[in-house]
């Protein structure tokens, strides 16, 4: 595999949703099994054992609709995976997905890196004029600069869209490296029906014991129990940073550290300030990952 293969494959992987998607195998960014990527002048068919993800332009998803190009990416991957449809926009949009195992989303041109953008991958379906497909979606630009700018702090974590299905929220859950299911979410999130009150949110969140999305994490997840304890032992990273956090009345201000003993996913929850636009939500989260990183080190070294 080249690097360009690779460049390509981790540009797309980001876009699925593993709530959506009936995945199986790991999570990173590396292909599992053998990568192949078939190009023609409408499209492009990418997969390796897990998924197969069609990148095509906005106008050829129209011409050809959804089913169309699924036929060619059975013909492509030869199985039944799971598939995904990426449509090059010019700008973010959002896009109402498919069938039940089946998603669409868009790629906004901008977030393609230069050397992909001329490369024999993209290069052709990039020159052609891009159609508008869904409504804006400018939190497609507010997720894509959270995401330059706090990667660095999460070193080899894998990143992944979430958005549609859940109603309370869109942003990024981002995977934690190595055998383990801890995962932080950054992004957009709301109380009121109509999203009136948009706020940041931010979780660091794993699975209790036994509350499994797939039984093959049965392993990491007996693992985190142990890591758990560890965050919140004497001196652990988690019960430090409920020290800090709990001001002169006793009350956890701006993050909530919650107890293992709950039952619930997150350990970590905070919902930030109504209102504030992308920069301030940033600077926001980067107060919290500034306080999170003693525990994002300790759960990164597995």
């Amino acid at each position: 595999m080249s690097g360009l293969d690779l460049d390509l494959f981790s540009l797309v992987w980001t876009e699925i949703d593993f709530d959506e998607h009936p995945i199986n195998g790991g999570h990173g960014m590396q292909p599992e099994g053998e990568l192949n990527i078939i190009v023609d002048e409408n499209c492009i068919v990418i997969n390796d054992k897990r998924i197969s993800i069609a990148i095509t332009t906005s106008n050829y998803l129209v011409k050809c609709g959804a089913e169309g190009l699924l036929v060619l990416m059975r013909q492509a991957s030869n199985s039944d995976l799971p598939q995904h449809i990426i449509a090059l926009t010019e700008e973010g949009e959002e896009i109402t997905n498919g069938a039940e195992s089946l998603q669409i989303s868009s790629l906004p041109r901008a977030w393609i890196p230069n050397k992909l953008a001329i490369s024999p991958y993209l290069r052709h379906l990039l020159s052609q004029p891009l159609e508008k497909l869904g409504h804006s979606a400018k939190w497609r630009d507010d997720l894509w600069a959270w995401r330059e700018r706090f990667a660095p702090l999460l070193p080899n974590w894998t990143w992944h869209l979430e958005y549609g299905n859940k109603t309370d929220r869109l942003g990024w859950y981002i995977r934690a490296k190595g055998n383990t299911l801890f995962t932080i979410f950054i992004g957009w999130a709301w109380l009121a029906d109509d999203a009136s009150d948009r706020h940041g949110f931010f979780l660091f969140e794993r699975a209790p014991l036994g509350e499994l999305d797939r039984a093959d994490e049965d392993e990491p997840n007996r693992l985190d129990v142990d890591r758990t304890k560890a965050l919140f032992a004497e001196g652990g990273a988690l019960r430090s940073l409920r020290s800090i956090l709990v001001n002169d009345n006793g009350q956890i201000s701006g993050l909530e550290v919650i107890s293992p003993e709950s039952g619930l996913w997150p350990l970590v929850m905070g919902r930030g300030e109504v209102g504030s636009d992308a920069s301030a939500a940033g600077e926001w989260f980067s107060q919290i990952l500034d306080l999170m990183a003693e525990a994002i080190a300790q759960v990164s070294m597995t």
